[in-house]
């Protein structure tokens, strides 16, 4: 599963970066903490000017509630998040 995400995190880096965007990436473990608040830990130490993050991409009454780690990283950001949902 690390390897999968590494290479899927490769790929939107080159991606972004070819578009003429500077991005940075990092792939990490939540250390058995809720993975908002290593999300959150994360951008804090960098420190980040934008958290973007994948959704489920819910429809119906499932679209309004977002995921429960999407939400922490919403209410307790200090900076812009952008929230990009799958194809």
């Amino acid at each position: 599963m690390r390897q999968a995400g590494a290479e899927l995190l490769a790929r939107a880096a080159s991606r972004v970066r070819a578009a003429g965007v500077v991005a940075e990436t990092v792939l990490c473990d939540s250390q058995g903490r809720p993975v908002e608040e290593r999300i959150l830990e994360l951008a804090r130490a960098w420190p980040a000017d934008l958290i973007v993050m994948g959704t489920h991409g819910r429809r119906g009454v499932g679209r309004a509630l977002l995921g429960r780690c999407a939400e922490g990283v919403i209410r307790q950001s200090n900076v812009p998040v952008l929230l990009a949902r799958a194809a």
